[in-house]
Order: C-alpha cells, then sequence, then structure tokens
C-alpha cells in the first residue's frame, strides 16, 4: 500500500530513501461554521512510512550516481495492502481512527512525511551533534533562547518564525508577505506611538535574519571558497554576498562582530564561491516590507537539506549565546 506524496522544496532525493517516517501536520474537520472548519494537529508519532531503495543486484550501476524521478521513486510505502488497504480511502480511515473522527469529517489536510530518527552526539570527543531538522530549529531554539532570557528595558525584542522559506516566501504566511510590517506596525500602534513615531523607530532597528550556512566538507573542500572556509566548532557564520543574497554591509557585519568580541563568542565569516549559487535566506525578502539594518548569520552544517544533518555542540552553544545577548 502506497500513498502518493509531493516533494517540498530543495530535498537531497537519495537521503530519504531507507529511513523510517513519520506523519504529521494539520487536518481541516468540518464543524457548524462553514468558514471556521475545526483545524487539528496530528503527529503519527512512529515511523509509518518508508521509501526503499532498490537492491544494488538489481541496478549494478547503483554507486554510479542515479537520478530519482518524484514522482516515480519517491512514493512511500505505508504497508502490505490487505483487505483494509483496498478503498482509495485507506489513508482517511486511518486518519479518522488516529484521530477519533468519522471519516466523513475529514475534509482535507496539510500533512508531511518526517524523518523519526532520534538526534545523537556524535565524534570522539562529543563535539558534533546530529540529528533531523537542524536547518532550522537550531536558529528557532537561539532565538527563542534569546528571547526567553532578554532584558531589555529600552525597546522592543521581537521574533519572526516564517513558514515557507524553502519554497521561496511567497505566501500570506511567508516573509514576502505583509504580516511582520504589520504585527510590528500593530504592537507599536498599541503602545501609543503614532504613525511618524512608528516610522522613525522602523529605521532605527535591526534584524536578525537568521538560517543555517555550509561548513566545508572535509570530503568537497573544493566546494568552498578560496579564502571562507568555515570550520565545525569555530563559531556561527556572518554571511556576505556582493549580489545581497545575503542581507549584509559592513556596518552591519562590525556590529555583531563588536557584541562577539566584548562577550568572547567565536564567529567565522563565510561566502559562497563566485561560480556555485548558494541559498538565499529571509533577510533580504523581510526587508522589502520592513527597511532595517539587517545581517545574515547561521549555524555552520554539513548536509544541509538532508533529513539528517549535522552541526558542532560548541557552535551551538556559541549561537544561543549571541542571541542572549543580542536581546539583553
Amino acid at each position: 500500500a502506497q500513498v502518493n506524496i509531493e516533494v517540498y522544496g530543495g530535498a537531497i532525493l537519495n537521503t530519504w530513501l531507507d529511513r523510517p517516517l513519520g506523519i504529521a501536520g494539520k487536518v481541516a474537520l468540518a464543524s457548524d461554521k462553514v468558514f471556521a472548519p475545526r483545524i487539528v494537529h496530528f503527529s503519527s508519532e512512529c515511523p509509518v512510512a518508508v521509501i526503499p531503495n532498490i537492491a544494488i543486484h538489481m541496478n549494478p550501476a547503483l554507486n554510479k550516481g542515479v537520478e530519482l524521478n518524484k514522482q516515480k521513486d519517491m512514493i512511500p510505502i505505508v504497508g502490505v495492502a490487505g483487505e483494509e488497504m483496498q478503498q482509495k480511502d485507506f489513508f482517511y480511515e486511518y486518519l479518522a481512527k488516529e484521530l477519533q473522527v468519522s471519516k466523513e469529517e475529514i475534509l482535507d489536510f496539510d500533512l508531511y512525511l518526517y524523518n523519526t530518527e532520534m538526534p545523537e552526539i556524535v565524534g570522539m570527543g562529543k563535539e558534533l551533534i546530529s540529528a533531523p531538522r537542524l536547518d532550522n530549529l537550531t536558529s528557532v531554539q537561539a532565538l527563542l533562547d534569546g528571547i526567553i532570557t532578554g532584558e531589555r528595558e529600552d525597546g522592543i525584542n521581537l521574533i519572526a518564525l516564517f513558514d515557507h522559506e524553502e519554497i521561496g516566501s511567497r505566501t500570506k504566511q511567508g516573509a514576502g508577505s505583509m504580516l511582520l510590517r504589520d504585527v510590528v506596525e500593530k504592537i507599536q500602534i498599541s503602545l501609543g506611538r503614532d504613525a511618524c513615531q512608528v516610522k522613525e523607530s522602523l529605521y532605527q532597528s535591526m534584524l536578525l535574519s537568521v538560517d543555517v550556512a555550509h561548513a566545508m566538507h572535509p570530503n568537497q573542500s573544493q566546494k568552498a571558497d578560496v579564502t571562507n572556509q568555515p570550520i565545525l566548532n569555530r563559531g556561527f557564520c556572518i554571511k556576505e554576498s556582493g549580489n545581497q543574497s545575503y542581507a549584509t554591509d559592513c556596518e552591519v557585519v562590525a556590529i555583531v562582530e563588536q557584541i562577539c568580541k566584548k562577550e568572547m563568542i567565536a564567529y567565522q565569516k563565510y561566502v559562497n564561491r563566485s561560480d556555485i549559487a548558494g541559498g538565499s535566506t529571509l533577510g533580504n525578502i523581510s526587508n522589502t516590507q520592513v527597511s532595517l539594518q539587517a545581517v545574515d548569520i547561521g549555524l555552520p552544517q554539513l548536509a544541509m537539506h538532508s533529513p539528517y544533518e549535522t552541526a558542532g555542540v560548541k557552535d551551538t552553544c556559541d549561537f544561543v549565546k549571541l542571541a542572549e545577548v543580542f536581546y539583553a
């Protein structure tokens, strides 16, 4: 028995093969109010799917590289089709049983496969962390720790955790929407500020655009820039780009550097190779709606966009410390 799926974002397809996969997301249920369906969150909490590789006996060229087709090769197995799985709506039957509702109540869902493998501390000196979703939960953790411990007396601390960064942010809740500007303005108006004060305060504000960075891969060092080669556990990365794919200029870089030097926080500089297009972040996208001083920073990691990534333990601690100092 299989369920049809669609690939989200820029996945490394072969890393999703042969892993225990769970299902999680939200489900829309029928309600008495047609404009307000009941939304419930669901997680299988355990593996219910797997996308198996083909045996090397059946494809001797497997280790020479195989291009996977998103529609043909990435369809997961969720069981062996017995009588209960012969119906086309067997997945609805499964959801209804898990949610303890009738099948007819389920109207639609946004559900995703996720890697259920547990995080591990790795390395002879326990200096690495390997886990699912380090991109971008490491940034979320640092910002949450920072704003919880922050005790700023003058000004307002704010974090924005946006959806859909991996597919362009052009959604109603993405960084390319009006959401950030509207929330910032609404907060200030509720504090009694007029329109002029709101605009003035925005131009006096600073934005940390926080997303992961590429550490130098020891087996693929030629993929790194010739002078900027971030190493795990040597500090978080300040990300720069002359083409402004990262929201960074020398002034805001200097601000972050001075914070780090004062607080003894390790940091590194990161740029892409000029002939390799790197990823983009939310900094410049957000700045099209709210014009702020902005700097892109991130935790260096390996295997970005794999369902199991690797980063440095020390870098993670330094990253959290930076957020805490920034919000202090």
